[in-house]
């Protein structure tokens, strides 16, 4: 790995590696459980595959199309918790962001 920082902070537990759960059509995407998000919610995020830092993560207020042009990614629905490597879901009017890089 070359970035060391995140390879340190990965060994010591200060980071999750969340590649595990990139959207396979939504670029820079990844969608968290529920139930993940309460045990990684104080943790430096990252995608240690291609060694990304993730910088927001918000929870679907209401159902919402990730679209591309006239290509729909994907389909988020209520209640979906969503983490990107950018700052978009810190005010997407469809999210609430729960974390801030």
């Amino acid at each position: 790995m070359d970035n060391l920082a995140m390879e340190r902070k990965l060994d010591s537990g200060e980071a999750v590696d969340l590649a595990p759960y990139r959207c396979k059509d939504a670029a820079g995407m990844y969608q968290i459980p529920q139930d993940k998000w309460k045990e990684i919610e104080q943790c430096d995020l990252c995608d240690a595959e291609r060694e990304w830092w993730i910088w927001s993560v918000g929870r679907c207020d209401e159902t919402w199309r990730f679209e591309q042009g006239n290509n729909l990614l994907m389909l988020v629905v209520k209640g979906t918790i969503l983490a990107s490597t950018s700052s978009v879901l810190y005010q997407h009017p469809n999210f609430k962001c729960l974390w801030l890089r």
